[in-house]
């Protein structure tokens, strides 16, 4: 019995020889390991995985796989305890994380004041909660503000700007809004959009061009951006399938 397990005990011992040495662990743990290897290796495991701090953070790990809307039901309780700027913005990112967009908006818009009036991150996400509730007009006056800074120029937040126009009617705001994050082999999603937005008004040779661009860049990526990119290159190849049949207008 011992022959056969004996291969294990002295992985286990390796292991836990590596990590010691990783983590600068004292010298009586090297001891322990060396002259003790099973019983050793398994006393420095218990300690260094096993402490209290290590399981209360697998069972919350356990509780959010597990119960639905854990996760958003702790901040809650967070956020009854102590109505704090963080507490309500991390109840607001999981409101809109788990769909309840109003109850989302209506936070970030607490959250909008004073100091933080016109905070770049804080009317992102309001815009983003707004697009999501279909209120093109909100995302527009928002997206206006956002214009100089920096952290929306390529912006998924900057993607919703641009659908906004067309939803409203505004084409030709919309095309010049989706114009300027057209940028080779950058912003596939903003540029999928743009490509479904060329349909839609129908000019399908702008729409082909784009899609053909597209689908060369894709091809020119390794394996490992391709699989990072596969949702763009699957929804590239259906607009194009869409586009069978269109006139080149």
């Amino acid at each position: 019995m011992l022959v056969r397990i004996y291969p294990l005990i002295l992985l286990l011992q390796a292991y836990c020889l590596y990590h010691a040495y990783k983590h600068n662990q004292e010298q009586k743990w090297f001891w322990l390991i060396i002259f003790l290897p099973l019983f050793g290796s398994l006393i420095y495991l218990y300690i260094h995985y096993m402490t209290r701090d290590n399981m209360v953070q697998a069972e919350e790990g356990l509780k959010q796989t597990f119960i639905p809307n854990y996760k958003t039901q702790q901040l809650e309780k967070a956020l009854q305890l102590s109505d704090t700027f963080n507490n309500r913005m991390n109840l607001a990112d999981a409101y809109l994380e788990d769909g309840r967009y109003e109850e989302a908006l209506e936070l970030y818009r607490t959250c909008s004041s004073g100091f933080d009036e016109n905070d770049p991150v804080i009317l992102m996400k309001t815009l983003r909660a707004n697009y999501f509730l279909e209120n093109y007009h909100a995302v527009i006056e928002l997206g206006e503000k956002l214009q100089d800074e920096k952290l929306f120029q390529n912006s998924e937040e900057r993607t919703g700007l641009s659908v906004a126009y067309s939803r409203i009617g505004d084409l030709e705001k919309a095309e010049a809004e989706f114009k300027t994050m057209d940028h080779r082999f950058s912003n596939y999603n903003h540029r999928l959009e743009y490509a479904k937005f060329l349909m839609e008004i129908g000019k399908f040779k702008a729409c082909k061009g784009l899609l053909y661009v597209l689908e060369e860049e894709f091809s020119l990526m390794d394996s490992t951006s391709k699989k990072q990119n596969k949702p763009f290159i699957h929804r590239s190849k259906y607009l194009a399938r869409q586009l069978q049949g269109k006139g080149d207008s």
